[in-house]
């Protein structure tokens, strides 16, 4: 293990966890694994970091492939189990993200799948290892009202019904870069993005600059448009600091992307993140690769990365997430309002920012409140009592 990395903090269950998602490209692991299990594990925690961080399959294969005949019968059956069943999942998504594209392109739209099982096929070619989600798919802005209409003839609803002018207050009033839809037999959800962020993070002008590089890969007889590879990982380094880093296996996918890239100019990326002002994702997710899975970054790169402060503070914030048991799905409003204070610079843009956060409308406010569009503006003034509410709500519960 990278001792930098974990330190005195990790337990031997995250360690675990590591060594295991590691084994893919260092066969050395399996050595320290057999240690680890030898040595005592406490199988229940070790469940309870792995499956809210998206790492049971790689658990299993590492343990399967290491030290099968060490683990206890009931727990290599449960967690073989829901191996399977992440794959059959898996295999329902990729067949259904290849109907849409399908569908969308022949009503003349471009439709590029994001994340979920074409991700994983195209970067690491296993649909078992990453867990299985809902249907990511992007489209440009323009097409977002029509697509919704399309996805409704596909058998698809957003969580409520929208009005015109709900979805016109979306557009005008709120950060937003995505909707959730629901598939009628409620299998699955599919996330329908115009962009991969708020504009804070990637600006809707600069992210337009990615559909001019698109390319193409085939799938089950099938082409479907694809970032770049060295677009594609600014993309998941900006996907993951939008959320904090939250959970660990994006930055096991993200480094699994950087092994992938037989020769990275990282010149081009330096420079294209300074461009669209994403340095800080680039940065934290790089450093973050380097320390827990072992990716190398050429040297030139990590003294400049050193001299953001930031970055530092960044990483550490989301290690302590790691090793000190913060590991729910959602983290919790404090952890990621922590983050984000990190992530902005000075008291005045902290203090900005938690105003905006506050004060914004998103989805949730829209879909709670239908007004006419002369009145849209209410919304701002409905936000915060919604806001309070629901979080007040959900501290209460805890």
């Amino acid at each position: 293990m990278a001792d930098r990395a974990l330190g005195s903090l990790a337990t031997t269950e995250v360690e675990l966890v590591i060594c295991c998602a590691k084994l893919r490209a260092h066969n050395g692991e399996r050595t320290r694994i057999i240690e680890l299990v030898e040595g005592g594990i406490d199988w229940e925690k070790l469940f309870r970091f792995a499956n809210p961080h998206g790492m049971l399959p790689l658990l299993y294969l590492g343990l399967n492939a290491s030290c099968r005949s060490l683990i206890p019968a009931d727990t290599l059956a449960e967690f073989q189990n829901i191996y399977y069943e992440n794959t059959l999942r898996n295999i329902t998504l990729l067949n259904e993200v290849i109907k849409l594209v399908k569908f969308l392109d022949a009503n003349g739209v471009q439709a590029v799948p994001f994340k979920g099982p074409i991700l994983a096929l195209n970067l690491y070619d296993d649909l078992s290892i990453r867990r299985a989600g809902d249907v990511d798919i992007i489209v440009r802005p323009e097409d977002v009202i029509r697509v919704s209409q399309l996805l409704q003839q596909h058998g698809y609803q957003t969580e409520q019904e929208l009005s015109p002018n709900q979805w016109q207050a979306i557009f005008d009033l709120t950060r937003e870069y995505h909707i959730n839809f629901l598939n009628n037999d409620k299998k699955y959800w599919l996330e329908l993005h115009w962009n991969i962020a708020t504009d804070e993070f990637l600006e809707s002008r600069e992210f337009k600059s990615f559909w001019k590089r698109l390319g193409r890969i085939s799938v089950q007889d099938t082409e479907v448009f694809s970032f770049p590879n060295e677009d594609l990982l600014l993309l998941l380094c900006v996907h993951g600091y939008k959320h904090g880093w939250y959970r660990l296996f994006w930055i096991w996918e993200l480094s699994e992307l950087i092994r992938k890239i037989e020769s990275i100019d990282w010149s081009r990326i330096q420079s294209k993140a300074d461009q669209y002002g994403i340095s800080k994702p680039l940065y934290t997710g790089l450093i973050l690769a380097r320390d827990l899975f072992g990716v190398n970054i050429p040297d030139h790169l990590t003294k400049i990365i050193a001299l953001d402060r930031d970055v530092d503070k960044l990483t550490a914030r989301v290690k302590r997430h790691y090793f000190q048991g913060e590991n729910s799905i959602t983290p919790p409003l404090i952890t990621y309002l922590t983050f984000r204070m990190i992530t902005n610079e000075g008291i005045i843009n902290r203090i900005k920012w938690l105003l905006q956060f506050v004060l914004t409308p998103n989805h949730r406010d829209i879909y709670g409140l239908k007004l006419k569009f002369s009145l849209r503006y209410l919304y701002y003034f409905y936000r915060p009592f919604r806001f309070v509410f629901y979080h007040g709500k959900a501290l209460f519960r805890r």
